[in-house]
């Protein structure tokens, strides 16, 4: 069984990518729309793709069970993970995103 935490790490992180990839959606067809004849197939081919990697990324989200295990106020929640790590944690993976 995996943690209550793991989840909701899991389900933020396919959130924020999913959110993220259907920005870029948007943008393909804002450029879509600019586009001459020559780059609609490769734009189409793109936006695609991209709106179903967003939306299996957001109904990933939607489908785990978004239960921290604690106590929330009520209004509007904005599902917020911090990871805990230590420095050299910390630089290993800042390292990775250099590379």
């Amino acid at each position: 069984m995996i943690n209550a935490e793991v989840l909701y790490l899991i389900g933020t992180l396919s959130l924020f990518a999913g959110v993220f990839v259907l920005f870029l959606a948007a943008i393909k067809g804002i450029r879509l729309w600019l586009a001459v004849d020559p780059e609609r197939p490769s734009l189409i081919k793109g936006i695609r793709g991209n709106l179903i990697l967003g939306g299996l990324l957001v109904l990933v989200f939607v489908l785990l069970p978004m239960d921290s295990g604690r106590e929330t106020a009520k209004g509007v929640t904005v599902p917020v993970v911090w990871v805990l790590m230590s420095f050299p944690g910390w630089l290993t993976l800042f390292s990775a995103f250099m590379v």
